[in-house]
């Protein structure tokens, strides 16, 4: 479960500065890499059965993908490709390791980057031969219409051979481009107008647990609206979120809460301005005292953002500052470990409270 924790991490992360930068790993004028130069140090390593590792490079053998893509009904491009490697494909654990990968071309020069990792994107076959399905990404918003073409592939092996496959040398055995319809155009940030918070968030009626912070967030924005919440999918953009601090405990105690649309429950007091009700859980160890509001960013899903700092919403007169009534919680010591129960553990670096089962809470 950790591996696949991991490898979803390293494929979220590597498309994230796929989508951030345009420039590929490497440009149709850069010299193609060579992994007989560059690699050469893999190959004293045996493979996991004991052999030694192949010395041939891994080949395409196909490549296929469909001519059209409307990105207001489906935005994600389906790949299918077959692939000889005979050490199999790298996994590309980590940020620093190259993964095998297609990168394309919008009509503005933009590029767009797919990745292909064994363990997710392989649907038949074995490690030396199999097919692999991944997804290209388009997004829906503030990218042009028109052509989109297929700059490179690049397979990697599991000990770092690689074979570059310039798109120009392969336009007569396969397809190599598609069509892009359907975008729309939102350059306009989220506005906040409007914050409300609570005096108090009290105890609950058993005497045990808080009751949740009720937050209401209303803002105007453009017409992508917000973007759904991203917990659940690690490729997906960041969502909006909310973060509230403590100013009273003895360490820091930094709680975040995510939302999206689902969370638009409350009638806007205009027709341009949306209104969402947050309803955020405070756990039984928060401080009791004064808390405030440490950032509030909103994002839409045309990829337009804005952050708020406690300095920003007070310069704008939104409310920033509540209290917790919390009766569980005493002052005992001047360090947070003398006081919570053993089975808590704290990382002051995030500012997170964990319990041992490896579940925290914020971040």
């Amino acid at each position: 479960m950790r591996a696949a924790h991991a490898l979803l991490a390293a494929t979220a992360m590597l498309a994230l500065l796929a989508s951030a930068h345009a420039e590929p790993f490497f440009s149709s004028s850069d010299e193609a890499p060579h992994a007989e130069e560059d690699h050469e140090e893999f190959y004293s390593q045996p493979l996991e059965d004991g052999l030694p590792p192949s010395p041939d490079p891994p080949r395409l053998l196909e490549l296929a993908f469909a001519d059209r893509v409307d990105v207001q009904h489906n935005s994600a491009l389906s790949i299918r490709m077959v692939v000889v490697a005979p050490n199999g494909l790298h996994e590309a654990y980590g940020y620093n390791n190259i993964p095998s990968q297609l990168n394309f071309i919008a009509p503005d020069g933009r590029g767009l980057q797919a990745f292909v990792l064994p363990g997710i994107n392989q649907i038949e076959g074995v490690d030396t031969r199999a097919t692999y399905v991944t997804d290209l990404h388009v997004p829906q918003w503030n990218f042009p219409d028109g052509e989109y073409r297929l700059q490179y592939v690049l397979i990697v092996d599991r000990y770092g051979k690689q074979t570059y496959f310039d798109a120009n040398t392969m336009s007569s055995s396969y397809s190599t481009r598609f069509l892009v319809t359907g975008q729309r155009v939102d350059t306009e940030a989220p506005l906040l107008t409007y914050v409300m918070l609570p005096r108090a968030v009290p105890m609950g009626g058993d005497g045990k647990t808080l009751e949740p912070l009720l937050m209401d967030v209303c803002f105007k924005s453009g017409p992508a609206g917000l973007i759904p919440n991203a917990n659940g999918d690690l490729q997906a953009p960041s969502s909006s979120f909310v973060q509230v601090e403590s100013q009273n405990a003895p360490a820091p105690q930094v709680l975040t809460h995510h939302f999206d649309p689902s969370d638009v429950t409350v009638a806007p007091a205009k027709p341009d301005v949306t209104c969402a009700r947050l309803n955020i859980t405070m756990p039984h160890y928060a401080w009791p005292g004064a808390w405030r509001v440490r950032l509030l960013r909103l994002c839409d899903a045309a990829g337009n953002d804005a952050l708020w700092s406690t300095a920003d919403l007070q310069k704008y007169r939104f409310e920033t500052h509540f209290y917790v009534e919390n009766f569980n919680q005493t002052y005992l010591a001047f360090d947070l470990f003398d006081y919570l129960p053993s089975h808590k553990l704290v990382d002051d670096y995030y500012y997170d409270y964990y319990e041992d089962d490896g579940y925290g809470y914020g971040y």
